[in-house]
C-alpha cells in the first residue's frame, strides 16, 4: 500500500490554489500528505496560503522558494525533498480534480510505471462556476461538458495518440520515438523510487514548458513505461492568461540524449557525466 504525498505547485494563485485543494479535501482517496511548491508567491499570497493550510483537514506543507523567474522544476524538487510518501502525485495548482481521481491514479500505479493525464480547459465564465461548495458537495459532474464537446473529443484523440505511441515507442526503442510521448504536467505520477532514479525534475528548465515532458522521456530511457489516465481521471484546468513558452526550454528538451537518463541538476546536484567520468 503506497503512501502518496501530493505535489501541488503555485504562484500568485491563491485563489485558484483553494479550489485546487478542495479538490483534493473532496478525493475518495485522500492523499496521506499535501506538499505546496510555491516558486516565489507575493507576501499577500502567501498568507492566503498559510490560512488555506490552517483551514484544511489534510496534512499541508507549504515548500516556498524565493522568486528567481520560472522555476517550476526547482519548486517541485524542493517539495520532493520534504516530502514522507512514497508514491508522488504531481498537480497544477490551478487544477480541480474529480473526487475519484486519485483513486484511479492509485488503481493504475505500479512500481515500474509512471502516468499521466490532462484536462478539460475552462472559459472565464465556466471557471466562475466552480466553487467550493460545488466541489465539496461533488457536483463537478454536472459541469463537465457534453460528449460531442471539442474538448472531450480532443482528449479522446490525446489519450489515443498516447497509447499508439507508447506501444510504437515499445517495438523500436529509439529516443526519437519516446521524445514524443509527452507527459502532462498537470496531473502526473509515479512512485517516489522510480522519481529519484532519474533525480527528478531538470533544474536547467527555466520558464514555462517542457520540464514535464523532459522527465517523461528520462523515465523511458531508464526503462518505465508511462501510461495514461485519460479517460478514468477527469479534471478541469481553470482559466488564466497564457504564459508564452521560452524558445530556449524547447531546444534544451529536444537535444540528444545518447541515453542518458539522469539530470545533473536536480534532486541531487551532480557534475555532468563527462566530469563524473575524468580521472
Amino acid at each position: 500500500m503506497w503512501t502518496v504525498s501530493v505535489v501541488v505547485s503555485t504562484y500568485n494563485r491563491a485563489d485558484q490554489l483553494r479550489l485546487c485543494i478542495a479538490a483534493l479535501e473532496a478525493q475518495s482517496r485522500p492523499p496521506d500528505e499535501v506538499m505546496i511548491a510555491d516558486d516565489g508567491s507575493r507576501p499577500e499570497h502567501v498568507r492566503a496560503i498559510e490560512a488555506i493550510v490552517r483551514s484544511s483537514p489534510l496534512r499541508i506543507l507549504h515548500a516556498w522558494q524565493e522568486d528567481l523567474g520560472f522555476r517550476l522544476a526547482g519548486s517541485r524538487n524542493g517539495a520532493v525533498r520534504r516530502a514522507s510518501g512514497d508514491y508522488l502525485f504531481f498537480l497544477d495548482g490551478d487544477a480541480v480534480l474529480f473526487p475519484d481521481s486519485l483513486e484511479q491514479h492509485m488503481k493504475l500505479s505500479r512500481a515500474d510505471r509512471w502516468l499521466t493525464g490532462d484536462a478539460v480547459r475552462l472559459s472565464p465564465e465556466e471557471t466562475g462556476r466552480v466553487t467550493q461548495e460545488a466541489i465539496l458537495s461533488r457536483r463537478l459532474a454536472e459541469l463537465w461538458p457534453e460528449p460531442a464537446d471539442p474538448r472531450v473529443l480532443k482528449l479522446r484523440r490525446f489519450g489515443r495518440r498516447f497509447r499508439f505511441r507508447m506501444w510504437r515507442a515499445r517495438l523500436w526503442p529509439s529516443e526519437r520515438f519516446r521524445s514524443r510521448i509527452w507527459m502532462w504536467g498537470l496531473q502526473m505520477s509515479m512512485p517516489r523510487a522510480v522519481f529519484e532514479r532519474v533525480n527528478g525534475f531538470d533544474e536547467g528548465f527555466h520558464g514555462w514548458g517542457y520540464e514535464d515532458k523532459d522527465l517523461g522521456l528520462r523515465l523511458q530511457l531508464a526503462g518505465y513505461p508511462g501510461r495514461t489516465v485519460i479517460g478514468r481521471s477527469r479534471a478541469f484546468h481553470l482559466w488564466h492568461e497564457v504564459v508564452p513558452r521560452p524558445r530556449h526550454n524547447k531546444d534544451y528538451f529536444y537535444r540528444p540524449r545518447h541515453g542518458q537518463f539522469r539530470c545533473c541538476r536536480g534532486l541531487v546536484q551532480e557534475p555532468p557525466p563527462e566530469e563524473a567520468q575524468a580521472p
